[in-house]
């Protein structure tokens, strides 16, 4: 199943929480809350899930204001797994770039 396209439904996301996040800060959310994340250069976010706990998310865009619903790994064609994977060359350049900022 491909992911829903939403975009011309009534459906509208309106912030209720802003939070400005700095380095060393550690959170949760709860698997009903919806969440985005803006970054600068050269920020390192790691997250960690759990089980999941819904079939689909709700995935916005924020230039466009578009939003979709994401079904999960199971319900995604091959075509939409694949494009998803990274080369070895990426993950290599991406691991290099977190040596160089100490991270690993």
């Amino acid at each position: 199943q491909d992911d829903f396209d939403a975009q011309d439904s009534d459906l509208r996301v309106i912030p209720r929480f802003v939070t400005n996040e700095v380095a060393g800060n550690c959170y949760t959310l709860h698997h009903s809350e919806i969440h985005t994340t803006y970054t600068t250069p050269n920020t390192v976010s790691l997250f960690l899930r759990g089980p999941a706990e819904k079939e689909r998310s709700l995935i916005t865009e924020r230039e466009t204001g578009r939003v979709w619903w994401r079904f999960g790994e199971d319900k995604e064609k091959a075509a939409r797994k694949g494009s998803k994977r990274i080369s070895k060359a990426y993950y290599d350049e991406l691991t290099a770039r977190l040596r160089g900022m100490e991270v690993l």
